[in-house]
This record gives structure tokens, C-alpha cells and sequence, in this order.
């Protein structure tokens, strides 16, 4: 099997990802669940920005559902 050129750069970044969240999380005392909440507000609002760029890309400050 042939794995895409990305593949490895990609699981090297994952694993570095998890490294520097677990020490994170350790650092300021943080549930598994409070970590989770953090990342997904932060995920959120990338998604947020895509979404709005992706409906409105003249005027991606414009909200995903106006129209």
C-alpha cells in the first residue's frame, strides 16, 4: 500500500498535538472534559469563519445564515 506524501507529516503533528495538549491540560489542572470544552470552542469558531467565508465569500464578516 502507498501512503499520500501527507500522511506522516500529518501523524508526526498529531503526535505532537497530543503531547503538547496533555501537558497543557496538566499544567493548568484540567478535567478531560474542560480540555474537550476549550478545544471545541476553539474549533467552533474556525469553523464559524470557514463557513461564513464559504456562503459569503464577498463578505465573509457576514453571518452564515443571512442571506
Amino acid at each position: 500500500m502507498k501512503l499520500h506524501p501527507r500522511t506522516m507529516i500529518v501523524k508526526s503533528a498529531e503526535v505532537e498535538l497530543s503531547q503538547f495538549l496533555l501537558n497543557w491540560a496538566e499544567r493548568h489542572g484540567l478535567t478531560w472534559c474542560e480540555m474537550a470544552r476549550a478545544l471545541t470552542e476553539q474549533i467552533q469558531m474556525c469553523l464559524k469563519y470557514i463557513l461564513r467565508t464559504e456562503r459569503h465569500p464577498e463578505d465573509p464578516n457576514k453571518k452564515a445564515g443571512q442571506y
